[in-house]
Order: C-alpha cells, then structure tokens, then sequence
C-alpha cells in the first residue's frame, strides 16, 4: 500500500495533523501506539539506561508491520528512517544503549526497512521552544521530564538528516508549521506535488 510518513520532533503536531486528515478527509492513518509506550517513555525520559533498549525493541516490533497489498493510501506517524537515524543514534550517543545493543538495532531496521518504507516523507519543522510548549500543553505523564536540551538535540538530528535524504534525492516535503493552524498546514500538505503525486494514483 501508498504510504507517506509524517515526521517531526517530539510536539510537532504529528498526531494533530494525522488526526485532522482522519476526520476531515476519513483517509486511513497509522499512529504511534502512545499509550502502550508510557512506562517506556517516562523511564527514557528520565534517562534510565536499562529501559531504553527495550523500549527501541518495542517501537520496532510494534511499527514493523508488512504492507497489506492495497491501493489505500495510508498516512503514518513517523518513518523507519528517522527513528534509525535519530531517535537510535540519540540513544547510542548519550550512552543510553551500548554499542552491541546499537548494532543489533540498526541490524533489525536494515532487515526490515524495505517492508515499511515509505513511497513519500513529510517533514515538520518546528522550533524546539514551540515543541516544548505544545509538551507541556498537552501533558502527558510520561513527557513531564523531557528537557529542552533533549528536544534541541533532536531537533538538530533530524535536521541533519533531512540534509542527507534531500541529498540522495529522497522524496520529502519540508512544512514549517510555526504560525500556521493544523487546517493550513494540511491544505499545504495536499496541494504539494509530493502528495498529490502519489493521491492521484490511490483509490
């Protein structure tokens, strides 16, 4: 099936927007199973060590799925690639998991990725400052202790792959969202080529 991914930092809108597209559009769309994440994500947040490499295992059971043979284009909350090439890379960088840990991570996204790769990526830029606030306004429990040093780091991160994927001539949409209504950000989204490229060959 079509996929395009939605991706961004942590309070860039992702879930508001994929919601958004459900309701407005009824178009299909696949979320981050928060919820079953909680306990995961408040111990990572609390930069506990023991719990980051079970929880990465988590994320890539619970978002490795194979695609069912359909022409449904199906929206879907952030992309094998940048949870490989940044959340992964963050943790193997603040000594979070260790190196073998690293490498059997990045070995089970390389078996995988082609299974859930995505035929477009949407990128949301955000300040992290704005990201902060939109955490702290939507106040999750398992998000009370993330720092905004965190939330720079990986700001910076997927920056930096964005500039990589854009240089092996990827297939992304790069959306600044400050300043913009989850409505504008979606009638920039549908009327991109990137987008409408792929929507007009989906039933």
């Amino acid at each position: 099936m079509p996929i395009i991914t939605i991706d961004g930092n942590i309070g860039s809108c992702k879930t508001s927007l994929l919601n958004f597209f459900h309701k407005t559009y009824k178009m299909a769309i696949d979320l981050e199973p928060v919820e079953s994440w909680n306990e995961y994500l408040a111990n990572m947040y609390s930069n506990e060590k023991d719990n980051t490499y079970n929880f990465q295992i988590k994320v890539w059971m619970d978002r490795c799925w194979i695609q069912e043979k359909s022409n449904v284009l199906v929206l879907m909350e952030r992309s094998p690639h940048f949870i490989q090439n940044v959340f992964i890379e963050k943790a193997y960088e603040d000594g979070t998991i260790d190196k073998e840990q690293y490498k059997i991570l990045q070995s089970l996204h390389k078996k995988t990725s082609d299974l859930w790769k995505p035929n477009a990526y949407i990128y949301l830029r955000s300040e992290p400052e704005m990201c902060m606030q939109r955490i702290s306004k939507r106040g999750r429990q398992s998000e009370r202790n993330i720092k905004l040093e965190y939330v720079q780091r990986i700001h910076a991160m997927h920056e930096e792959r964005l500039a990589e994927a854009m240089k092996q001539n990827m297939n992304i949409l790069v959306v600044d969202i400050e300043n913009k209504t989850i409505s504008e950000i979606c009638a920039e989204i549908m009327s991109s080529s990137v987008y409408s490229e792929i929507a007009s060959k989906c039933v």
